[in-house]
């Protein structure tokens, strides 16, 4: 015989989210929050942020034009 019970499972939610850079709130600024750039990976073998290891930066648009706009491309 099997018995179910309804059980909350904990479960990580975003809450805050922000510009590495600036701080900018990327979270409840909609318009902004769409035009940021995410990146998220993890290192592999040999990467000098270490194998294994997470590494995230979220910015806005204005610190990354500022920051990186001349090496991009923009058709």
């Amino acid at each position: 015989m099997r018995r179910y019970e309804i059980v909350d499972v904990p479960q990580r939610q975003l809450v805050e989210r922000t510009c590495s850079i600036c701080g900018l709130d990327l979270l409840s600024n909609e318009l902004e929050g769409q035009e940021a750039v995410f990146v998220s990976f993890v290192g592999g073998y040999g990467s000098i942020f270490g194998d294994g290891r997470e590494v995230s930066i979220d910015i806005c648009q204005h610190c990354f034009m500022e920051k990186l706009g001349k090496y991009c491309t923009v058709i």
